[in-house]
């Protein structure tokens, strides 16, 4: 797939969100090669939805990041005996957002406490891999970039 200009991904129907972060992204990235001297090489559409075990967003490459206008992170798990949790990685693989969404309910058949996983929502961010735990599902849509 060809490089993608930043005037080939913005769109009539684009976001005032989505807009600005494409073009803070590529301002950063792309113009001198302000981080790390790291240019954009290609970007190209990414739509991906289920298992995240096994995934290529769980893996840190220095050449890779994501630009995503929505995410969706979920679990198969209705009751759990732990909190799930959901990091998020920046360009330099350093977790700077971690998320939760683990209501805490007491089994009384049991008596254990237990937590119900709810799903979690993200839009227009950027990452370079991401780390979960109890969260099994994602569904995710922006594009994969590819820096020299």
């Amino acid at each position: 797939m060809p490089f993608l200009r930043l005037e080939d991904i913005l769109r009539p129907t684009s976001t005032p969100a989505q807009a600005n972060l494409m073009s803070w992204f590529y301002s950063t990235f792309n113009i001198g090669g302000k981080v790390a001297h790291r240019t954009i090489i290609n970007v190209e559409p990414l739509f991906y939805m289920g298992s995240i075990v096994a995934t290529e967003f769980l893996v840190y490459a220095v050449t890779k990041l994501y630009i995503c206008y929505s995410l969706s992170v979920g679990s198969y798990i209705s009751y759990s005996p732990s909190i799930s949790w959901f990091d998020i990685y920046d360009e330099n693989n350093a977790d700077y957002f971690r998320a939760s969404n683990s209501a805490l309910v007491y089994d009384s058949v049991n008596a254990v406490p237990k937590y119900i996983d709810n799903a979690m929502f993200f839009y227009n961010l950027y990452f370079s891999r991401l780390m979960n735990y109890n969260t099994e599902k994602i569904i995710f849509n922006g594009y994969r970039v590819t820096l020299n």
